[in-house]
């Protein structure tokens, strides 16, 4: 089973997120040889009003605020219990939180993200990316978006598939279920598959004799049904934790999420920026705030695009990695 081994966790300076911090260290706990960096960018524009401090004052004054933060940070954890050998607190001054974080990203070896979920809504959204966003569209490896509700054992883990394009969705579904897998394994949850099937309006079946809408929605919901059962049949997911919608996935993945009380969403990200980030927009973006449990997205890589064919054939339990 592959473990992370270096984690990245993103504070915010407008607050702590506790829950955040408990579930970083508990997948550290899991094995002592993983490491979890707490990351932390502050600015004050009071200090760069500072003229008339001459320039080894100020960097005198910039290293003890970074300082007592980082103090702070160590107090807040120990406070909590979650002293651990293998961290390490970073605090570091910069305009842009976002522009930080990239940066110890491409500086550090890290193999997941987990940051606590801000409240964006779509006014703010709308007139500023949101960290959240750009971190979805950036990060190359796992994030982990936290909200309020604890990895409960039986909880559920709701998994997003797609069965559109066979042979590339076959190998994203694959990886979503190996990242479940690793959840679940550790937390005790259950996994579910959800698959929201998106119907579209067609004009040209009306001329066709005795084909009604109602004919053809069937057929496409009873398609969408058979390849999600074979693909549960394949994994050993009992039938009544899959659920196949009709509708949009930024509608179905929050309703059933809501059904099921589920402590978290994973799901799979292209990463859209740019002009079709701003006018389609991510599927993760769009549900973010309208879930109450965390949200795991998994950047689907550029090697996944690969068009060559691909079934999606069962898996033993050392190929899952188990």
């Amino acid at each position: 089973m592959k473990k992370y081994r270096n984690i990245l966790l993103v504070l915010d300076a407008a607050g702590y997120n506790h829950n955040a911090l408990e579930k970083a260290f508990f997948l550290a706990k899991r094995d002592p040889e993983v490491k979890v960096t707490v990351f932390l960018a502050i600015f004050d524009f009071s200090y760069e009003l500072s003229t008339i401090m001459s320039f080894t004052e100020k960097e005198e004054m910039l290293s003890k605020i970074i300082d007592a933060k980082e103090a702070e940070v160590e107090q807040v954890i120990r406070e909590q219990g979650l002293e651990n050998k293998n961290l390490t607190v970073k605090v570091v001054w910069a305009r842009s939180a976002g522009g930080a974080m990239g940066r110890e990203l491409k500086q550090g070896n890290y193999d997941l993200i987990i940051k606590a979920c801000a409240e964006n809504g779509v006014i703010n959204s709308f007139l500023q990316t949101p960290i959240d966003w750009k971190l979805l569209r950036k990060a190359k490896i796992p994030v982990i978006l936290v909200k309020e509700k604890n990895w409960e054992p039986d909880g559920a883990i709701l998994v997003a598939l797609c069965f559109t394009e066979l042979g590339f969705c076959n190998r994203v579904n694959r990886k979503l279920l190996r990242e479940a897998q690793i959840l679940s394994k550790i937390t005790g949850c259950r996994i579910h598959l959800v698959n929201a099937v998106h119907i579209p309006m067609l004009n040209t079946y009306i001329d066709v004799p005795g084909y009604l809408p109602s004919t053809y929605n069937e057929a496409v919901m009873n398609d969408h049904a058979a390849k999600i059962k074979r693909y549960a049949d394949d994994h050993r997911i009992p039938l009544e934790n899959i659920h196949v919608r009709s509708g949009s996935p930024e509608e179905v993945i929050p309703r059933v999420a809501e059904e099921l009380d589920a402590v978290a969403v994973i799901m799979g990200c292209v990463g859209r920026d740019g002009f079709s980030g701003t006018v389609i927009g991510n599927t993760a973006e769009m549900i973010m705030d309208e879930m109450s449990c965390d949200l795991i997205v998994i950047k689907t890589p550029e090697e996944l695009f690969d068009t060559s064919p691909d079934e999606d054939q069962p898996q033993t339990d050392a190929e899952n990695g188990e």
